[in-house]
């Protein structure tokens, strides 16, 4: 059901439209959380509008080299919001990452993952001039001697 449009225009307010198909999105903004429904709009302040646009991005559409260049889920009616995408969108529900790895060079377009194992790091010993904190019973001496022997 849609909403009669009053002359919110003249009160700076600006109209916030949920382009998506199957999700409702969640705009929060100076303490407020407001709820769009598919194909439904809201009233915001254009600074709210601001964040909606960047909050509910949709994944894969950011330029790697201007991370201002992105598609929302939302498009805005109002002063100051032109050439916004209108048409309807169906977003997957899956996570993602942000960028469109396409507008990479090709060698940069590989997502390598990297596992770590936990390693603990080899156990140095310390001049005497640096504070040493010991977990053990080792003198200052023994470690001199130690460090003058390797």
């Amino acid at each position: 059901m849609a909403r009669k449009r009053y002359s919110h225009f003249a009160t700076g307010l600006v109209e916030v439209h949920n382009r998506t198909t199957n999700e409702v999105l969640i705009c929060r903004y100076d303490g407020e959380t407001i709820h769009i429904a598919p194909g439904e709009f809201a009233h915001m302040t254009p600074n709210a509008a601001r964040k909606a646009i960047a909050q509910n991005r949709i994944m894969g559409t950011e330029d790697p080299y201007n991370p201002d260049d992105f598609e929302s889920k939302v498009f805005v009616v109002g002063k100051g919001f032109r050439d916004m995408p209108r048409d309807p969108v169906t977003v997957s529900q899956e996570p993602g990452e942000a960028i469109n790895r396409r507008l990479l060079e090709p060698e940069k377009q590989q997502v390598v993952m990297n596992t770590f194992r936990s390693m603990r790091p080899e156990r140095r010993t310390m001049p005497n001039s640096y504070a040493v904190t010991r977990d053990d019973d080792t003198s200052p001496e023994v470690l001199s001697q130690q460090m003058a022997e390797s």
